[in-house]
């Protein structure tokens, strides 16, 4: 439900936007180097773009038409922020980000095709309502995609829990260490590689990448710890669940060595 709210928001704020904004721009018209706007008259206006953008939609002051267009611009944005962090993503091994993506683009095509019936001339009519079914084809297709990556991401969720529970959980020594350069928060995301000790394959290395706060970076002759089976291909992609081991060493200069979370 907030994705279809998302998109109905996104509707009313691309909708007041073309339907109230555009016809008050005359393309015909610029501004000098004072600041001034300079239009043409009588004869030196172009019949082609005299109106270009006149439509039948009532007009509406200013202020009235910037609240129309930025709140529920605002509110579309927060529900598809919401959609990410909300049931029944939790227990499907996340939501993708596409959610809230599908949602405005929905939005904006529904906008896009009712604010081009007001329009007077039939092909900027044609030309708007033509962007709207774009987008909203887009998101159809979209749509599949996300069907898709979200069995996939619970394929994934549901791998991950029967390795935790079921799995053999070993104390595994690190080999290698890789910062990815990215943060989640002030979390920086490691690939680690790993030895497994553990029968039936001893010496098994396996790669997997997790996020830890700064002063917990691991270090080369620390410890994971690694869940793991005798499966090394699954069809999810995923062999082992690696997490921080709370008794390892850490990387003694990780302060030095890792920058903050940049801001800004």
């Amino acid at each position: 439900m907030p994705a279809v709210a998302g998109a109905g928001l996104w509707a009313i704020a691309v909708g007041a936007a073309v339907a109230l904004l555009l016809p008050l721009w005359d393309v015909e018209c610029h501004t000098d180097a004072a600041g001034s706007t300079i239009c043409p008259r009588g004869q030196d206006r172009n019949p082609v773009l005299t109106g270009l953008f006149d439509s039948s939609w009532p007009a509406i002051d200013s202020p009235w038409v910037l609240a129309l267009v930025l709140g529920p611009l605002v509110l579309g944005i927060g529900l598809g922020k919401l959609t990410l962090v909300r049931e029944p993503w939790r227990d499907s091994g996340g939501a993708s980000g596409l959610v809230g993506t599908l949602s405005g683009m929905a939005g904006i095509g529904v906008g896009l095709m009712v604010a081009a019936v007001g329009f007077t001339r039939w092909w900027i009519a044609l030309s708007l309502g033509g962007l709207g079914v774009v987008a909203c084809l887009a998101a159809g297709l979209g749509i599949g995609y996300f069907r898709w990556d979200l069995r996939h991401s619970h394929a994934a969720h549901l791998r991950r829990v029967e390795l935790r529970e079921r799995g053999i959980r070993t104390r595994a020594p690190v080999t290698e260490i890789e910062w990815l350069n990215t943060y989640t928060g002030e979390e920086l995301h490691f690939n680690v590689t790993a030895r497994l000790d553990v029968p039936p394959r001893a010496g098994r290395l396996v790669t997997e990448e997790i996020r830890v706060a700064k002063r917990d970076a691991p270090v080369v002759g620390g410890t994971v710890i690694v869940h793991s089976d005798d499966e090394e291909s699954h069809p999810t992609g995923i062999t082992v669940v690696m997490e921080p081991d709370p008794d390892s060493i850490r990387d003694p200069d990780a302060e030095e060595r890792y920058p903050d979370f940049p801001i800004g």
